[in-house]
C-alpha cells in the first residue's frame, strides 16, 4: 500500500512539470519568432538617397580659421556685448553653391548671438569669406564663448566641415 501512495503523489507533481516546460517551450518559440521577425525586418532594402536630399548630411569640404577678432587668446567679461569677426578660407567640393556661417555659444551649447546666426553664399571651390555677428555675454554661468564657423552645401541638412574657437569668460 505504501508504493500505491508513493506513487500518487508523483504523478500530479510530473503532469505539472510537463505543463511548465511546455509554457516555457511556448515562450522560447514565440520570442525567437519575434526575434526574427525583427531581424528580417531589418533586411529590407533602403531606396537610394539622391545627392539632393535635404535630410542628408554631408562633408561639404573644408574650412579653416585664418583671423579672429577680437584673438582667441584675448579674455571676455560677463556683460559685455561685442563683435566677433572671422576670416575662413573654405574650400567647397560637393555642390556648386553653399553657406558660410557662424554660430557663437557658451560652454552648455545656448546661442550668444543677438539677433540671428550670420550666413554668407559661397560658390564652388577655395575662396576666403569674412563675417561678423554681434554677441551678448550675459549669464553669469558662462565661462567660456565657442565660436563655430561652418561650411554648409546647398540641397544638405548638414556638414562635417566646422572650424572651432574658443574664448575664456572671467567676471
Amino acid at each position: 500500500m505504501s508504493k500505491l501512495r508513493y506513487a500518487n503523489l508523483r504523478v500530479p507533481a510530473l503532469k505539472s512539470r510537463r505543463r511548465s516546460v511546455s509554457w516555457i517551450r511556448l515562450f522560447r518559440a514565440t520570442l525567437g519568432m519575434s526575434v526574427l521577425a525583427g531581424a528580417l525586418a531589418g533586411c529590407r532594402p533602403t531606396p537610394l538617397r539622391t545627392p539632393t536630399d535635404a535630410s542628408l548630411s554631408v562633408n561639404a569640404g573644408t574650412v579653416t580659421l585664418r583671423h579672429l577678432d577680437p584673438p582667441e587668446a584675448t579674455i571676455l567679461r560677463r556683460g559685455l556685448k561685442l563683435s566677433i569677426t572671422v576670416t575662413a578660407e573654405y574650400d567647397l567640393k560637393v555642390a556648386e553653391a553653399g553657406a558660410i556661417g557662424v554660430a557663437v555659444q557658451d560652454q552648455y551649447g545656448r546661442s550668444l548671438v543677438v539677433g540671428s546666426n550670420q550666413r554668407i553664399p559661397v560658390k564652388r571651390g577655395r575662396g576666403e569669406a569674412t563675417i561678423s555677428t554681434e554677441v551678448l555675454i550675459k549669464d553669469m554661468s558662462t565661462r567660456k564663448v565657442v565660436v563655430y564657423v561652418a561650411l554648409k552645401a546647398d540641397g544638405y541638412a548638414g556638414t562635417s566641415a566646422v572650424g572651432r574657437a574658443e574664448y575664456n569668460v572671467t567676471p
